[in-house]
């Protein structure tokens, strides 16, 4: 299939996951086009549109702050806007956040698995840490419950979802995650929770999601930093860490996840 790849990008304390990011990305055989937050050090080799601009026609729910930044949110749904009107014809949209580093192969082995079925909306390659449902589990790419929808780091999509929940407009009665939700004066840039509100979308539009119980994607701190988040969300610990990640030169994946080369 043919893929388009966006990448999600924000001030951090250090560029290394980006860099980082966006190299790994190219050892996949994708060239991110990169969306980035004003102050963003990007790749020099890397494609980039600087927000407030767009490719697509601004989102009518999109509303940037007058510094021009959009936040987690509206970035992401704008990069989705954006990739789907630059990339017409792309059967998947692999969305990345600039501190998702991918395993080598990983990008060639999930289009062999594309798509499971006709509800699948989406392949995760990331797996975080919900040791709750993962401990005990043998390595399989599978259908996981919404509520177990948990790190947008890098997402596959089924070009029909993604338009699907573009065109919705969900966003438009998104207050964000956990104790933002009281609170729907917060400035929609502001607003995080993007991977709870693409799970909500998704049910409302009759998809599952799919992933594996080990991670293909390493969410990337820097050495000597405990948190480079760029949303305030504290060090990549317990729910916000890596499960089980296959490590940068896995090799065989269908091996690693027990799936046999005629599937």
């Amino acid at each position: 299939m043919d893929w388009a790849v966006g990448m999600i990008a924000a001030p951090r304390q250090s560029s290394e996951s980006i860099h980082r990011s966006y190299e790994s990305c190219v050892a996949n055989g994708l060239k991110p086009l990169i969306f980035a937050e004003p102050g963003t050090n990007v790749p020099e080799a890397a494609d980039t549109i600087c927000r407030p601009h767009t490719i697509a026609q601004l989102l009518q729910y999109v509303e940037p702050s007058q510094s021009g930044k959009f936040g987690n949110c509206q970035n992401y749904l704008q990069c989705a806007a954006d990739l789907l009107e630059e990339f017409k014809t792309h059967e998947v949209i692999l969305i990345v956040e600039d501190d998702a580093v991918l395993c080598s192969g990983s990008v060639s082995f999930v289009d062999g698995l594309c798509w499971p079925d006709e509800q699948c909306g989406a392949i995760s390659l990331y797996a975080a840490n919900v040791s709750s449902i993962r401990a005990g589990m043998r390595s399989e790419f599978r259908r996981m419950p919404r509520k177990y929808f948990m790190g947008s780091l890098a997402i596959a999509w089924r070009r029909e979802c993604l338009e699907g929940i573009v065109r919705a407009g969900g966003f438009r009665d998104w207050h964000g995650d956990a104790g933002q939700r009281a609170n729907p004066k917060i400035p929609r840039s502001d607003i995080k929770g993007v991977d709870t509100m693409l799970a909500v979308e998704m049910h409302k539009l009759n998809y599952d999601f799919w992933t594996f119980t080990r991670s293909l994607v390493n969410h990337h701190v820097p050495r000597g930093l405990k948190d480079n988040s760029a949303l305030n969300n504290g060090p990549s610990i317990g729910r916000r860490a890596t499960f089980r990640y296959v490590g940068d030169s896995p090799g065989n994946l269908r091996s690693v996840f027990g799936i046999r080369p005629t599937q």
